[in-house]
């Protein structure tokens, strides 16, 4: 009987490991926060959709840079610029700036380069698309 419990125990706490959606502790349920949320706001759950997961390490990024994955595509921040940028995982991309949000289409997941700044989308009209 005892160790039908812990059998039971044991596939119990498995079960709630694998409903736990990534980067998600057991009892957190998903969703915006910081600048995922700051630019989720402007642009509206029309565009980003609804969380699926929690901010998380992103293993395809360099150190430091999380992900966050959305029903409408995902977010992304790059801590060695601060950027903070939504795409729809398919071509379209929106990124905040100091005034603003930028956004552009195409493979990049950077805005396009303007002049030689430090940080080129800064210069960029908010919603104009390079």
């Amino acid at each position: 009987m005892l160790h039908a419990l812990a059998v039971l125990l044991l596939f119990s706490t498995v079960a709630a490991q694998a409903d736990t959606p990534d980067g998600c502790q057991p009892d957190q349920t998903p969703a915006l926060l910081n600048g995922f949320r700051d630019i989720g706001d402007l642009l509206g759950s029309d565009t980003v959709g609804v969380p699926l997961d929690c901010e998380h390490s992103n293993p395809q990024g360099a150190p430091n840079d999380t992900t966050q994955t959305t029903s409408a595509g995902a977010f992304f921040y790059y801590k060695f610029n601060n950027l903070v940028v939504f795409s729809d995982q398919q071509s379209h991309h929106w990124a905040t700036a100091h005034d603003g949000i930028v956004t552009w289409t195409g493979l990049q997941p950077f805005p396009p380069e303007v002049g030689s700044t430090l940080h080129p989308w800064a210069s960029l009209t908010p919603g104009q698309a390079p």
